[in-house]
């Protein structure tokens, strides 16, 4: 579960950098990139974006990406 734990942060940092970058709806974002990171189909009524603050209420919009890059350089 290692893998689908990477997976789900990768896109959530894209998620995030295509959110603060263009000028798509999120649920248009969340749709388009799903696909790219996961298998598992998208539930039509799945609004996980919802619930992701870090990006809206924390100091992080654009930003969520440098979790995974510290670990990264970390490793």
């Amino acid at each position: 579960m290692i893998a689908h734990d990477v997976l789900r942060q990768l896109y959530l940092s894209a998620f995030d950098l295509e959110l603060h970058s263009n000028a798509t709806n999120y649920y248009d974002a969340m749709t388009k990139l799903w696909s790219l990171f996961t298998s598992v189909p998208l539930h039509n009524r799945d609004f996980h974006p919802c619930s992701f603050e870090q990006i809206f209420s924390e100091q992080l919009a654009s930003a969520y990406y440098s979790h995974k890059w510290s670990e990264m350089i970390a490793c």
